[in-house]
């Protein structure tokens, strides 16, 4: 960060593109008989698709894409903006505000965590989008999160990626957490149509106008580090670790780039 940069700007500046928690279990789960879906949510899962030794199923709650993927090392739940042919954003894809889909998330996540199979790791991971007006303002942003660096407004193609580790405060003996994240500013490409009516009020073709929009981008991966690799955590602090892992991103939101 510059000497001048002014501090970096509240974390509700972001929007959530989409969430994602990832469990490693004990045991692969592919081929476990389950009704997660239908237990979390209280509605019938949309399709179903199963590959070899992998599962995917997804569906809508609350307006947004829900989807549950099962291989041999992972299970996923992600939560991500719902688009169809009749529903295609003007902006860009993202599902809002990233504090209050964060607790939606959580709160989602938390009534699964009593489903959950023994596992070794959990994860928290995501991308969140600030947009701003041109590419010289997103670096200018980028400056007030990353004090480590000197933002020249005119950088281009800057990636930055750093994963610093920190203890766990949730009382398990010997935690450790990844707190991975990269930071750039990226350029989206949007094809609008706009409509034109004719004499009679019917729809007409209309004009696709072409346009591209900026946008800080924060890519995280908050993540339980796999040692010991006989660990199994603890099934009644899973509540706990995921709640930290997500108080981690947000502050690395809020606060940008911080040594630990």
């Amino acid at each position: 960060m510059s000497r001048d940069a002014m501090p970096p700007p509240e974390p509700n500046v972001w929007r959530a593109q989409y969430m994602r928690c990832i469990s490693f279990p004990d045991q692969p789960q592919h081929a476990v008989t389950q009704n997660w879906w239908h237990e979390l949510t209280g509605a019938d899962r949309e399709s179903r698709v199963e590959k070899k030794r992998e599962i995917e199923e997804e569906g809508t709650v609350e307006g947004v894409a829900l989807s549950l993927s099962i291989d041999l090392l992972r299970v996923q739940w992600t939560v991500a903006p719902r688009l169809t042919a009749e529903n295609v954003p003007d902006g860009y894809p993202v599902l809002g505000p990233f504090l209050q889909w964060r607790d939606w998330f959580r709160n989602l996540m938390q009534r699964w965590f009593p489903l959950s199979p023994p596992v070794r790791r959990l994860a928290f991971a995501g991308v969140l989008l600030q947009p701003v007006t041109t590419r010289d303002e997103g670096y200018e942003r980028l400056d007030r999160y990353l004090r480590w660096l000197d933002i020249d407004p005119q950088t281009s193609d800057l990636l930055y990626r750093i994963n610093r580790r920190v203890p766990s405060r949730t009382g398990i003996p010997d935690l450790r957490i990844n707190r991975l994240m990269t930071w750039s500013v990226g350029r989206f490409k949007f094809l609008l149509q706009t409509q034109l009516l004719g004499e009679a009020g019917q729809p007409e073709a209309g004009q696709v106008e072409r346009t591209e929009r900026h946008a800080c981008v924060l890519e995280l991966d908050i993540n339980t580090v796999p040692e010991p690799r006989d660990r199994i955590l603890p099934p009644e602090r899973l509540p706990a670790v995921f709640d930290e892992l997500l108080e981690l991103g947000t502050e690395i939101a809020a606060r940008g780039d911080q040594r630990p």
